[in-house]
């Protein structure tokens, strides 16, 4: 098997996998378990580039400030999240790409960061 084929396996794999952990983000999130939360999304940003998918970084990224520093904005900013998560999700499942600056959620989720 040639490298590239192994990353495709691996990336498909990445891809089916992520509507399980959004899905534990969103159990912490009803149980308001902020910590947990973020160390969720901490990792998903440390894993979104690894696997060619840049934006779910970005995304975790702006979920982690969050959790961390402006919990005043939790109750908005986590939907949104959760949200440009699963769209970013759906794109990679039928391998059309993300265009997250064109995305208004993202834009609104900028502001609460």
């Amino acid at each position: 098997m040639s490298l590239d084929a192994l990353l495709a396996d691996l990336k498909k794999e990445y891809v089916a996998g992520l509507p399980a952990r959004l899905g534990e983000m969103r159990t912490h999130f009803a149980a308001q378990d902020f910590d947990q939360l973020q160390d969720a999304f901490h990792r998903l940003k440390g894993t979104g580039r690894t696997y060619g998918l840049p934006d779910i970084s970005t995304v975790a990224e702006c979920g982690e400030v969050i959790c961390r520093d402006h919990r005043e904005n939790i109750s908005k900013a986590i939907p949104l999240l959760l949200d440009l998560l699963a769209a970013i999700h759906q794109s990679a499942t039928i391998h059309v790409s993300f265009d997250l600056s064109r995305d208004p959620r993202f834009s609104d989720l900028q502001k609460l960061v």
